[in-house]
């Protein structure tokens, strides 16, 4: 996985140069390839990440990035508004969202102008080109200091000097803290501001639930101010900045945005669909992508196969899962094209062989083999294990009671060795049991996960499918400590 984090030049300063190498140094400690990129680099490169930290307030980088198929955070769509107060402005009265009266302005407008006011430039951050006007020739001095470009004019709330930003991480709010400043009606900590951790009131909640619910956010900060004793939407900052949080609380704020971006991305179906589109158009017959830990993940029939000259349908979303699978570090094969064949009915095969190689070079402890169920079967999740003494697993039969255990909380239902028990050598998992190795075939129904069934569970099927993998490893390290291997 690569990972950029994007700042333009004048961003890049030395306020900010330690939160970016900071972002980069926690995905780094994942086994990423991590680097901060500015954006002056980014139209004049092709080796484009899977992940950009979008940390510039310049929309056309993040479109860009998004069309070639990168996960930005934040998203276009967030830049493109909340990087413009009056689109900001729109939003917000167009969701019936409490925000000051506004105007825009853009010179030469014939307008009554209510002293005292505020007068914002459209793209100003941190409290920079935010102006207190209180007579005319104010008006006219900052607005040519803002070389008569067009500029927000907002009514003043009442209680001046005073905010509270809200975080904003994966979408949820995570911490408030009110800011306080007693010598300009400004309250940006980076201006001077007294920062105090804060509780969110019922109020402000509802304000940040109905935000949203109409715009997501990776991470970002909902700023609040106070009209007649009212919480009112100020702004909402896109390239949100998180000295307040290092400084007043025990959040790591780069840590936790590291491990929610990892997550967030893992189980990005969207994402994981370009991915495997991309290994089908350089990998002919199937691609393995290494990993240091000891399981394998194999999905042999995420592309149609050929079986006594029939045609079978393909479970493109094996593929997706054993992907998500490969970016914590579990070594994965997975089948591209139809060769004409069916790597697991047929005896011989390349891909059986690449994994022959690959258990023996490297003491693969176990192997789980990715299948789907047609929609039509009524259960959810099918553990074919060979047969009633469950062969496959061999000598980690013990595994079986973790795995059940943790699809039964899930909710899913399930049947072992039925209506599938992976029992012939043919199969993945019979073939390596036959090798003394231990598999087992997971067969997952088609109607949770695909979308041409309109499945709604894929998420959840992966986290599910995640959670056994990692309860696998943990079971065979504890199983083989007791045994003092």
């Amino acid at each position: 996985m690569k990972v950029w984090i994007v700042y333009d030049e004048k961003r890049l300063t030395l306020r900010n140069q330690y939160f970016a190498n900071k972002l980069r140094d926690e995905f780094i400690s994942l086994n990423v390839d991590a680097s901060v990129v500015l954006t002056k680099e980014i139209k004049v490169r092709n080796d484009f990440p899977d992940i950009a930290i979008m940390r510039s307030s310049y929309k056309t980088y993040s479109k860009y990035l998004e069309k070639k198929g990168v996960y930005v955070a934040n998203s276009y769509n967030v830049s493109n508004v909340c990087n413009d107060k009056w689109k900001t402005y729109i939003f917000l009265k167009n969701n019936l969202l409490p925000c000051m009266p506004t105007t825009l302005y853009k010179g030469g407008d014939n307008i009554e102008l209510n002293f005292p006011f505020v007068m914002k430039s459209k793209y100003g951050h941190g409290g920079s080109q935010v102006y207190l006007i209180n007579n005319q020739k104010e008006f006219d001095f900052y607005f040519k200091k803002n070389r008569n470009k067009s500029v927000i004019l907002q009514k003043l709330a009442d209680k001046k000097g005073v905010d509270k930003r809200i975080y904003i991480l994966g979408n949820k709010p995570i911490k408030a803290i009110k800011r306080v400043s007693k010598d300009d009606f400004r309250s940006n900590y980076s201006l001077g501001g007294e920062a105090i951790v804060d509780k969110i009131t019922d109020k402000e909640m509802s304000i940040v639930n109905k935000i949203t619910n109409e715009m997501y956010f990776d991470l970002a900060g909902i700023d609040i101010i106070y009209n007649n004793n009212e919480p009112i939407v100020n702004e909402i900052e896109d390239v949100v900045g998180c000295r307040m949080l290092y400084a007043k609380t025990g959040i790591d704020i780069a840590k936790d945005y590291v491990e929610y971006l990892m997550n967030m991305v893992r189980t990005n179906k969207k994402y994981l669909e370009n991915k495997f589109k991309e290994l089908k158009e350089k990998n002919k017959n199937f691609v393995f992508l290494n990993g240091e830990r000891k399981i394998l993940i194999s999905a042999p029939h995420a592309v149609e196969q050929t079986r006594d000259n029939k045609v079978k349908y393909a479970e493109p979303e094996t593929a997706l899962i054993a992907l998500s699978l490969n970016m914590l570090g579990f070594p994965c094969i997975i089948k591209t094209t139809n060769e004409n064949d069916d790597v697991n009915y047929d005896i011989q095969s390349a891909y059986k062989n690449k994994i022959t190689q690959f258990c023996k070079e490297n003491n693969i402890e176990f192997t789980l083999d990715l299948h789907q169920l047609s929609p039509n079967r009524e259960i959810n999740i099918c553990l074919g294990t060979g047969s009633e003494e469950h062969i496959n697993l061999n000598k980690k039969k013990y595994l079986l009671e973790t795995i059940t255990n943790l699809i039964d909380k899930s909710n899913f239902t399930y049947k072992i060795n039925s209506p599938f028990a992976a029992s012939d050598v043919r199969t993945i998992s019979g073939y390596l049991r036959s090798l003394n190795y231990s598999a087992l075939q997971i067969e997952i129904n088609s109607r949770l996960i695909s979308d041409y069934c309109n499945g709604k569970y894929f998420n959840e099927i992966c986290n599910l499918i995640t959670d056994i993998v990692l309860n696998i490893e943990k079971e065979i390290e504890a199983h083989e400590n007791s045994i003092g291997k």
